[in-house]
């Protein structure tokens, strides 16, 4: 039985308690990169405090619901797709750390390397702009989430969007928007990217 003068309760050592939160972020995105996880962050932080400076500035108030605007069948059946393929993958894989690649250390490393081959072979700046493209889009998507938090406090910009008119079913269709482009955006990155220096040094 352990005690305070051992420094372990209940059997768990104090000490490693205070590796968990590091523990359940290697867990869930496979060991990130400090300054990807710091830029998507700071997007998704821009783009919620821009939503809420619209909602300040101009906002529109109450207006009819129009219910034919909040169709979302669409994005049902592409979301029951996404789910299914996420499920399948991650079956297969044994781990969902994949879908932590686009901030993960292999991704900073790929993109590293692809930006610091822009000249050495006919291809590079190709890459390099394709990556630059794809950047965008990425961006873009992580900012549009932000921006949907932000405006879910005017109940006139949700009242007839897609999954409206409830900001949860608003934002939710938004999601599944922005999971589907970033999803593409990252399947494009993968096959365009170099290849992880630190994999080609690990192999024999």
């Amino acid at each position: 039985m352990y005690g305070a003068s051992t420094g372990q309760s209940e059997g768990v050592p104090i000490a490693s308690t205070t590796h968990i939160p590091a523990r359940l972020v290697s867990t869930a995105v496979g060991r990130p990169s400090v300054a990807l996880s710091v830029i998507a962050g700071g997007i998704l932080l821009a783009g919620v405090g821009l939503g809420l400076l619209v909602v300040d500035r101009w906002p529109i108030g109450p207006v009819p619901n129009n219910p034919v605007e909040n169709r979302v069948l669409i994005h049902v059946i592409i979301g029951g797709a996404v789910t299914f393929a996420i499920s399948h993958v991650t079956a297969r894989r044994g781990s969902a750390t994949w879908l932590g690649w686009p901030i993960s250390r292999a991704a900073a490393r790929r993109m590293g390397a692809t930006l610091r081959g822009t000249f050495s072979d006919p291809l590079g700046p190709m890459r390099t702009l394709a990556l630059l493209v794809l950047g965008v889009v990425l961006a873009a998507a992580v900012l549009r989430v932000g921006l949907q938090v932000g405006l879910s406090g005017d109940p006139g910009r949700i009242v007839n969007a897609w999954g409206g008119p409830s900001a949860v079913g608003a934002f939710a269709a938004l999601t599944v928007d922005a999971l589907c482009v970033m999803a593409a955006a990252c399947g494009l990155a993968h096959l365009v990217l170099r290849a992880d220096p630190a994999a080609r040094r690990a192999q024999p």
